[in-house]
């Protein structure tokens, strides 16, 4: 059952198909019912929920890149309709990719901004109370 989890997890962002149950199974050479009984006791989980969370955290790191439209990053995971890959989406990390995109976004904006604020900072360090404190000027 390892090799299969380490094929989804290698083959999650690609978006041909292969990650179906009957491909799987025949690819490893196990009938469905065996794979999905045997995927279920190693991993706690079901071989459908392994695969879509496994895409999912592909999604988060292709959208955070922030180079592609959602509707590309779903299509790159395998699915069809934007609408399925939103709802996948949104059950696993409890908001919208679009909001998750934004989000994003927002972060890196305050991260870029607050690291120009402290471009021409100077800092010193003291000791107070016996622990050793950087202090920074702007």
């Amino acid at each position: 059952m390892k090799d299969v989890a380490h094929y989804i997890q290698s083959n999650a962002h690609i978006g041909n198909g292969s990650l179906t149950m009957a491909n799987l199974a025949k690819m490893f050479a196990v009938s469905q019912t065996k794979l999905k009984q045997g995927f279920k006791a190693n991993y706690g989980v079901t071989i459908h929920a392994f695969i879509i969370h496994t895409r999912m955290e592909s999604a988060k790191r292709l959208l955070k890149q922030n180079k592609l439209a959602i509707k590309e990053v779903a299509v790159m995971l395998g699915y069809d309709e934007l609408s399925n890959f939103s709802r996948d989406f949104k059950r696993h990390e409890g908001i919208r990719p679009r909001e998750y995109k934004m989000k994003n976004q927002e972060d890196i904006h305050r991260d870029t901004h607050v690291a120009g604020n402290y471009a021409n900072a100077t800092s010193t360090c003291c000791f107070h109370s016996g622990l050793l404190v950087k202090k920074i000027f702007i």
